[in-house]
């Protein structure tokens, strides 16, 4: 049979058609297919395996096991979307809208959880938490979030706002206290009552946290004291409290006052006990009365101590050292003739210069003084050897030791005990050495005459307050070493062949314009020196007659005595 061609034609078409309809189908599902996709693209994010539509106001991913990564991937992607999710914390998870955790420690990386995955956490409770320091830095990085903590002393514990604290024994333990004190910044007053610490440890508490008023209570005796007791009574205790009750003493920063005598007038005391107790509380009073060698003094109530002609010794010295502890108020401790030496009494006395005036006698040329005489006196009887012993006259202030040439005087070291020397008398000495007078600063008045030994007064340059000089019948020649020195009156009388040169006295005359001086004459005692033009006393050796007393009917000599009232007050003119 033959094809009919249109038939044909028209089968082809038809094909044709459908093929175009396939390719138009297929063109328009890829280009769909195409579509879609870069739309879901641009409406969802991708992190890890998991899609999010990128309009979300809300994700719900709790039950999911959901890392810090997954979630600031998402969150960094969708800022503006609540995610609701488990947080990993500790060895748990939780919730992120939480607002109560619990933990039983904590680290720094622990709060930058919190701060940064928990946003509506208002309660941490840490009071199972024992590191502090980590605490109070969760309070700072979390200030909307209530930490609930607190800080333990040893025995209690106490929330970190506290701002006043009591603590009983066993409250604390002072390591503990040491330690922790500083995470309890708000407090401001700490009351120890009774503490079993040392005064060394209070005090290291004191130092360490000086912000802070530490009071304490003290148990005596079975009573309880305040720190600012001021006066106690300790009559009733005994050698065997002594050691207990000392400890506690200096706690009471306030006590001036302590009774250790009973009302009968005994006490169960040694003296001992007693510089035991007054070395843990010097700043306080304590009343107690003792025998020293006979006399009964008081701690408090004693102001001057005479012992004489007793044998103490050598050996006594550790009891006078005591009684010396004890006594408060004594200014004057005198043991005259009690077989001690010079030289322990010395050192007594600079033991206790602060304190007490330590007195002893000593001999010296035909007679003795007591070390605090004020004016000696000693003609025609003073030797070398002899006037050793007046080093220790340091209060000496007038010296009368003219005419010991018959004694061949010549040694003046003793001058080195006396800083306090105004005013000396050597006429006649066979001195030649003035060094030791360097020492006497306040030495004003200088009589050397007769003294034909003496070439050199560069020493003397040293007494800065010195005004009259006599150094008649010497052998100086050179007056320089006065040229500093408020000299008012200078005799250097001489026979002509030994006088001072015409050249010096100009000389000094030029830098003491002012300065009474002769140079010539055969009395240097005479006007210008102890007498004016009428033959009246001048005022200063007027001053001197009533101090070495040349006026009385037997004049004292080889003794020492004190200046009586009006002594040194300067006379007018007199006969």
């Amino acid at each position: 049979m033959v094809a009919d061609p249109e038939q044909e034609v028209r089968s082809l078409a038809k094909k044709v058609l459908w093929i175009l309809f396939a390719v138009v189908l297929v063109l328009a599902l890829a280009v769909a297919g195409v579509t879609g996709y870069f739309w879901y693209q641009n409406n969802h994010i991708f992190v890890e395996d998991a899609v999010y539509p990128i309009n979300a106001k809300t994700l719900d991913l709790r039950g999911q096991d959901i890392s810090f990564e997954h979630y600031d991937a998402v969150h960094s992607q969708l800022p503006n979307c609540e995610i609701y999710w488990d947080v990993p914390f500790q060895v748990g998870k939780y919730p992120n809208d939480t607002t109560k955790l619990t933990v039983a420690d904590l680290t720094e990386k622990d709060i930058r959880i919190l701060l940064n995955y928990f946003p509506k956490l208002k309660t941490l409770d840490a009071t199972a938490c024992s590191d502090y320091a980590v605490l109070e830095s969760a309070k700072q990085q979390l200030p909307g979030c209530e930490i609930l903590y607190e800080v333990n002393l040893g025995g209690k514990s106490f929330a970190p706002e506290v701002t006043e604290l009591t603590l009983e024994v066993g409250d604390y333990d002072y390591d503990t206290l040491m330690e922790n004190l500083q995470y309890l910044p708000d407090v401001q007053q700490i009351t120890l009552k009774k503490p079993e610490l040392s005064l060394e440890q209070i005090d290291e508490l004191k130092t360490t946290f000086g912000n802070i008023t530490i009071d304490c209570t003290v148990d005596i005796g079975g009573t309880e004291y305040t720190m600012d007791t001021t006066e106690l009574n300790l009559s009733g205790i005994s050698s065997g409290d002594v050691a207990g009750v000392s400890e506690k003493l200096g706690m009471l920063s306030g006590l001036t006052s302590v009774e250790l005598m009973k009302s009968d007038g005994t006490t169960g005391l040694t003296k001992e006990d007693v510089k035991t107790l007054k070395e843990a509380a010097p700043a306080a009073s304590f009343h107690y009365v003792f025998d020293f060698y006979g006399e009964t003094l008081s701690t408090t109530e004693t102001t001057e101590v005479h012992i004489k002609n007793v044998n103490i010794g050598e050996e006594g010295l550790p009891e006078a050292r005591l009684a010396l502890d004890l006594m408060e108020n004594c200014s004057r401790f005198v043991l005259e003739n009690c077989k001690i030496s010079n030289e322990s009494m010395a050192q007594l006395r600079e033991d206790y210069r602060d304190k007490t005036k330590v007195v002893w006698r000593v001999p010296y040329g035909g007679g003795s003084c007591m070390t605090d005489c004020e004016v000696i006196r000693c003609t025609y009887e003073l030797t070398d050897k002899n006037a050793q012993n007046l080093v220790y006259c340091e209060d000496v202030r007038f010296m009368d030791v003219g005419h010991n040439d018959v004694t061949f005087l010549s040694d003046f070291s003793f001058l080195k005990g006396m800083p306090k020397l105004e005013a000396i008398i050597i006429s006649s000495a066979y001195v030649s050495d003035l060094t030791p007078f360097a020492n006497c600063k306040e030495l004003k008045f200088f009589e050397a005459a007769f003294c034909g030994n003496i070439e050199d007064l560069s020493p003397l340059a040293q007494c800065e307050k010195l005004e009259m000089v006599n150094i008649s019948f010497t052998k100086v020649k050179d007056l320089s070493p006065l040229d500093n020195l408020p000299i008012k009156t200078l005799f250097a009388q001489n026979y002509s062949a030994k006088r001072i040169s015409a050249e010096e006295q100009s000389r000094f005359a030029s830098v003491h314009p002012d300065c009474l001086t002769q140079y010539t004459g055969d009395q240097p005692y005479g006007r210008g020196w102890r007498y004016d033009e009428h033959d009246k006393y001048l005022p200063y050796y007027g001053m001197l007659r009533k101090v070495f007393r040349l006026d009385d009917n037997i004049i004292p000599n080889s003794v020492g005595w004190y200046l009586r009232e009006g002594d040194t007050d300067l006379p007018t003119a007199e006969s």
